[in-house]
Formats: structure tokens, C-alpha cells, sequence
């Protein structure tokens, strides 16, 4: 994996700590599942996966 790629993985990875806080703390407001969209749509772009992610795994079920 490039320098760069891991970067963006690394942020990634922080946003997404950031989103599934903020989905504990208020739930599935419009604005966390917008950040959700938007780090799943930059995952997908670079083939980046994440394990941590909580707010899709929940909204699907």
C-alpha cells in the first residue's frame, strides 16, 4: 500500500471512530448517515475496507 493510501486509510479509520460516536451518542440522524455515506463512498473509490463500522451494519438489519 502507497504512503498516500495509508494516509487516507488512517483518516478513514478516525472518521470513523468520529461516526460511530456520534451514531451512539444521537442515533441514525440524517447527519451521521450522510459522514457514513460519505466514508463508505471513499472506501469503495480506493479499496480501502474497514472493520469498525457500525452505523451500516445496523441501518441494513
Amino acid at each position: 500500500m502507497t504512503e498516500a493510501k495509508e494516509s487516507l486509510k488512517e483518516t478513514l479509520d478516525n472518521l470513523q471512530q468520529e461516526c460511530n460516536e456520534l451514531y451512539e451518542k444521537y442515533g441514525l440522524i440524517e447527519e451521521v448517515m450522510d459522514l457514513q455515506l460519505v466514508i463508505n463512498s471513499l472506501r469503495n473509490k480506493f479499496d480501502l475496507v474497514d472493520s469498525q463500522e457500525i452505523v451500516y451494519e445496523n441501518f441494513v438489519q
